[in-house]
């Protein structure tokens, strides 16, 4: 709850992802592909099976990350090589 009211008080631009797609979010998992939404179109990113970091409890970090590069305006192709290519730390 303190959360929400500090994001409630805050001028930032909410931008809401979650493993199940749903209107209004920035990033989601739809069946075993991460799309990202920018401009009100789909952007199709790999599938899960192809993300380097593992587990899917791991995909939440994934749609974090992949939401601020939208903001920061990175080209699909730049994230879908970092997705691909990232190299996790030992346990």
């Amino acid at each position: 709850p303190p959360a929400c009211e500090i994001a409630a008080r805050s001028r930032a631009r909410r931008l809401p992802f979650a493993l199940d797609g749903g209107n209004g979010l920035a990033c989601f998992v739809a069946g075993d592909e991460l799309v990202r939404v920018r401009d009100g179109r789909r952007e199709r990113l790999p599938a899960t099976a192809e993300i380097a970091l593992p587990g899917r409890f791991n995909l939440h970090n994934v749609l974090a990350a992949v939401t601020t590069a939208g903001v920061l305006d990175l080209p699909a192709a730049a994230i879908v090589r970092a997705l691909r290519e990232f190299e996790p730390l030992e346990h």
